[in-house]
């Protein structure tokens, strides 16, 4: 791995980590949230910083070049985070559905009320 990657790899790992405890602080994220970015960015940085272990790594699943061992890493750790936001999404759009259609359900027993309610101030 050259120092030219190797050394942006820190830049990037550190800025990433600088920029999710500004969005804590901010409240625009939360600290479950920002456990697994700072976990990717410690482990880029390791990466970074002894580069034998992504050499060791990458040789013993075959991978000649280091550099595709690192990008290997990065690219299933963000696929793995986009499947399991995915879920998270299909459980909000599911409990949004159950949701919307319980306020449908009350709107209308409200409706019902309203309607008798009437009709007995009209009788009597």
């Amino acid at each position: 791995m050259s120092v030219c990657l190797r050394v942006l790899l820190v830049v990037v790992s550190v800025f990433a980590t600088i920029y999710a405890v500004r969005k804590i602080r901010q409240s625009q994220m939360k600290i479950e949230n920002a456990i697994y970015w700072f976990s990717l960015a410690i482990m880029i940085l390791i990466l970074s910083i002894f580069p034998q272990i992504a050499v060791g790594l990458g040789s013993l699943i075959g991978i000649k070049s280091t550099v595709n061992f690192v990008y290997l890493v990065m690219i299933f750790l963000l696929f793995s985070k986009v499947f399991a936001m995915s879920m998270k999404n299909a459980q909000l759009e599911y409990k949004t559905n159950v949701l919307a259609e319980e306020l449908a359900i009350i709107r209308n027993q409200l409706e019902k009320e309203k309607e008798k309610n009437k009709d007995k101030g009209k009788e009597e």
